[in-house]
């Protein structure tokens, strides 16, 4: 092993640890809110109410993705006047009470075979994951990206193999742990966020700027409406809840080898992989298996596998990743993880309801090859946003990729050296780029400022720093950066 990946090897090492036993609180979070998703899948399907109910809202778990949309609606809504969601008490305590009482709900109607007491808690469940995802976002843009994938590799891990040990410790069982599952979710997200602002781990200030357009959301939409499709076209192939069983057994085995390959990508970041090939890899596994699912080519189960799989990696790496997409494009936080959550929700409520509308198998009357044309007309859609050079979505995922190559100590240096300095929030962003031996005008032209302007933040931050020229200062940001572990 050459020196260099000796040296990323021990500091994903050190990554990886800190954030097991110091992180806990952080992973543990999330590994509730997804344990408790996938404990409420189990117990309606233990729930003769609501097997009565259309396939699109029981089997698809339709209640809760509506509610989930409707809580992003209203987030999106009020996005401008929550400037902060971690870090409030009050925000992170509205969702958590909203998630122990839909905990509550559903034992109660699935103890009672109640349908309209088990859709309220799945109401009431689906609002709360909907305000907690923007909320874990925030959290996750805080952390640099490898450990922030090997805290969400963690979480996805641990979470798939508690639910997977529980599934036959019966009903009862499985309603106490839902319901131990929601308490501690806002104690241990706040508590673990609050321990980012003691010792952080800084996220990557932004090197190019990026301009928000629609083509950002163009991944999210087509993962979704694909996913939706091919969790709709597998329960009506299966007529009903006849295939609801397996389908929630194999969401649950994606998730781990999802969260297998996410603690993967954390060690591999920057050397075998990049933020566009982890996207790119779970949008071919996604469409994949909804054209597998439809031609029928394969057992429906292998099909669906991948294509949750897919979904999972998506879904999850969008947690951890679309911070920086709010640092480079210069907008909220919580408006920026709010618009991609519900694009992809309500992308995957929409492949739902067009893949029920039609006739289930696919070769009797043409029945699906509306959704499929879809399916391959975004697809296609993608595929040109990658190859435009213009495209900001390809202007995002290709900036990172220099950034990645570099020491994950220099943005920390970054930090270190302007909190000593006392430096603006501007002036932290130019000192990002000038630690990567970029010059005055190339400043300007990233942050989209004056060229005087960029050249006044520089002397301002030289002499803050106690320094003369550019030189200086990267001796000073390698010499820390060699500091830390």
């Amino acid at each position: 092993m050459e020196p260099t990946e000796l040296g990323t090897s021990r500091s994903w090492i050190e990554t990886a640890q800190r954030e097991l036993f110091l992180g806990w609180q952080r992973w543990t979070s999330f590994a509730c809110i997804w344990a408790w998703s996938c404990l409420a899948g189990m117990l309606s399907l233990q729930n003769d109410g609501m097997r009565a109910l259309p396939a699109a809202l029981g089997g698809a778990n339709g209640i809760t993705l509506i509610a989930c949309v409707v809580g992003l609606s209203i987030a999106l809504a009020m996005s401008r006047r929550l400037a902060k969601t971690i870090d409030s008490r009050l925000y992170l305590g509205i969702a958590e009470s909203l998630a122990i009482m839909g905990s509550a709900l559903i034992a109660t109607g699935t103890l009672t075979h109640s349908a309209i007491l088990h859709g309220a808690g799945a109401s009431a469940g689906g609002i709360a994951i909907g305000l907690l995802k923007i909320a874990w976002g925030e959290m996750y843009s805080r952390m640099t990206l490898r450990a922030g994938l090997a805290s969400m590799g963690y979480s996805l891990i641990s979470s798939s193999t508690l639910v997977l040990l529980a599934c036959d410790i019966g009903t009862v069982g499985l309603c106490i742990l839902l319901l131990f599952c929601a308490i501690p979710l806002a104690p241990l997200a706040f508590h673990g966020a609050r321990k980012l602002s003691e010792a952080p781990e800084k996220p990557r200030h932004a090197l190019r700027a990026v301009r928000f357009s629609a083509s950002l959301l163009v991944l999210p939409v087509l993962v979704g409406f694909s996913y939706g499709a091919s969790k709709m076209v597998v329960t009506q192939l299966g007529e009903g809840y006849g295939s609801a069983d397996w389908i929630g057994a194999i969401g649950t085995h994606a998730s781990l080898v999802a969260g297998i390959a996410t603690f993967a990508f954390s060690f591999m970041l920057g050397r075998r992989i990049t933020a566009a090939q982890i996207y790119s890899t779970s949008l071919v596994l996604v469409v994949a298996g909804l054209l597998l699912i439809m031609s029928q080519t394969t057992s429906r189960q292998l099909s669906f596998f991948a294509s949750s799989v897919g979904f999972s990696l998506f879904y999850f790496f969008m947690v951890v990743y679309w911070g920086d997409l709010a640092y480079r494009t210069g907008m909220p936080i919580v408006y920026i993880y709010t618009i991609g959550y519900l694009a992809m929700q309500a992308s995957q409520l929409a492949g739902i309801l067009v893949a029920s509308g039609f006739d289930a198998s696919p070769l009797r009357n043409g029945g699906m090859i509306v959704p499929l044309a879809l399916v391959l007309a975004f697809f296609a859609a993608a595929l040109l946003l990658f190859g435009s050079s213009r495209s900001p979505l390809r202007q995002w995922l290709v900036a990172d990729e220099e950034t990645l190559e570099t020491n994950d100590n220099v943005p920390l240096a970054c930090a270190e050296l302007s909190k000593r300095g006392g430096l603006s929030p501007r002036e932290q962003e130019v000192l990002s780029i000038l630690a990567r031996g970029r010059n005055a005008p190339y400043v300007a032209k990233t942050l989209c400022i004056a060229p005087d302007t960029a050249k006044t933040h520089i002397k301002s931050i030289y002499r803050k720093l106690d320094v003369h020229a550019q030189q200086d200062l990267l001796d000073k940001i390698d010499t820390i950066a060699s500091r830390m572990p």
